[in-house]
């Protein structure tokens, strides 16, 4: 009889036991919270070190996180500095909301790019699955796709 593995979301739909046997550990959960948009969060945003990519009639604004890490901008805001501080996006029961960018994305924007007559046309349908910071469905939008966002 051939076994499958399955991938689940749902910790309800998780066994009791990892694949190794080995039981697996709990994960603490936090309540929600609404955070409503005020003008000081605009405010703060601008002190935010930013850098800026070119791929060829596109151009890409992102954070950067070293610099943000050294900043008096996250002083004391334990939650936010372990997900920048961590080397994975995977942190059980954490949502890092986009902080990381995926270490290829900058190449396969690069290969959409050179391949964009083939790859991506008017009205090419793209669904950026686990999108992040949607860099790769944002390029999509610039070349004409119709893109649907999804991420967890």
């Amino acid at each position: 009889m051939e076994t499958h593995k399955m991938f689940r979301f749902l910790k309800d739909d998780s066994p009791e036991e990892g694949d190794d046997g080995r039981e697996l550990s709990k994960v603490e959960t936090r309540a929600a919270m609404e955070i409503v948009v005020q003008d000081l969060h605009y405010q703060l945003s601008e002190k935010v070190p930013v850098g800026e990519q070119q791929f060829m009639n596109s151009s890409l604004k992102y954070i950067l996180v070293a610099q943000l890490l050294r900043s008096e901008f996250l002083k004391g805001d334990e939650r936010i500095r372990g997900i920048l501080d961590s080397s994975s996006d995977l942190i059980p029961g954490v949502y890092e909301g986009g902080f990381k960018m995926w270490e290829c994305t900058s190449d396969l924007v690069k290969y959409l790019e050179s391949n964009s007559d083939v790859v991506i046309n008017d009205n090419t349908k793209v669904l950026d699955l686990g999108c992040g910071s949607g860099v790769l469905g944002l390029y999509a939008l610039s070349r004409g796709g119709l893109v649907d966002f999804q991420d967890y």
